[in-house]
């Protein structure tokens, strides 16, 4: 069913600047599932007692309500007939359930609602940046997170412990290679978002971050080395932007001399390195954080 409402909104569109780089559609964890590329004339009116008349669902989105129950499942009856959407060529029509099916020729038709339809609205729907749903509503392996993918690349991730978000291009390829939620990070707690100064973007997660940029790809970081990087201004700071990904227990001696104490940092964690663009952090078991110029 859909997914609860989000208790943590999220900022209502993503921060200036172009998004993290798109990856090539074989790469991506949900695909569009091949499907007629046309819109049938068959139609069906279903009575709505709530509003006292019948509603008519057609073509491939009638062929999605039987399959998803009809008005006994959990769309219930529809509340609207048939829409040509601002494109022109897509198709909607909407459900009591707090649902919408979408049909559009290159991606058919899948419904949208709850916490995700909320976010894909606050994109824009179809004319945004996300443009169509090309999957239904996916539970996740850990049997409580929801996902549903878009056309453009993106994804929108559902918790109830955060809410939903999306994440795409480079920043959720990095995820996927980390085994997407299941991975260190957890879920996603922001949007993409941009740096202040249009360097890079981000997405926050629930124990870390990823970052990319153009000259320097996506990286993912820990809480503890955000600390580092934060305690030296991010990325406007001296280390720059993060050049690597987190290397765990890591016992690489290349910060043996020259090492540096980041300023007013001492936090529990595990050991750690990571390299930037200008520096190398490193955190060591005593619990302090050192930098190292490269």
């Amino acid at each position: 069913m859909p997914t609860a409402p989000s208790t943590n909104p999220s900022p209502s569109s993503p921060a200036a600047g172009p998004p993290s780089q798109d990856t090539p559609p074989e790469q991506r964890r949900d695909q569009a599932t091949p499907s007629p590329r046309f819109h049938t004339t068959a139609c069906a009116a279903f009575w709505n007692p709530n509003f006292g008349r019948n509603f008519t669902v057609c073509g491939r989105i009638l062929d999605k309500y039987h399959q998803l129950g009809g008005p006994g499942g959990f769309l219930g009856p529809p509340t609207s007939d048939e829409l040509t959407n601002a494109d022109g060529i897509g198709k909607r029509t909407s459900f009591q359930g707090d649902a919408t099916i979408y049909w559009h020729p290159d991606t058919d038709a899948h419904p949208v609602g709850g916490a995700i339809g909320s976010k894909w609205a606050q994109f824009g729907y179809d004319p945004g940046p996300l443009g169509y749903p090309i999957t239904d509503e996916i539970t996740n392996p850990d049997g409580i997170g929801k996902r549903q993918a878009f056309q453009h690349d993106s994804s929108i991730y559902w918790h109830p412990n955060t809410g939903a978000h999306q994440i795409g291009g480079q920043i959720g390829a990095r995820w996927g290679e980390l085994e997407w939620e299941a991975s260190y990070l957890g879920y996603p707690t922001t949007d993409e978002l941009s740096t202040p100064n249009g360097a890079a973007r981000f997405n926050h997660f629930e124990n870390g971050s990823v970052y990319w940029a153009q000259p320097t790809g996506g990286h993912d970081l820990t809480r503890e080395m955000m600390a580092i990087w934060g305690a030296y201004g991010f990325e406007t700071g001296l280390m720059g932007l993060p050049a690597g990904n987190n290397i765990p227990d890591s016992d690489i001696s290349v910060l043996a001399r020259g090492q540096q104490a980041a300023p007013r940092l001492r936090i529990p964690g595990e050991p750690q390195e990571q390299v930037f663009q200008n520096a190398i952090g490193r955190f060591g078991t005593d619990g302090e954080a050192y930098v190292r110029g490269r």
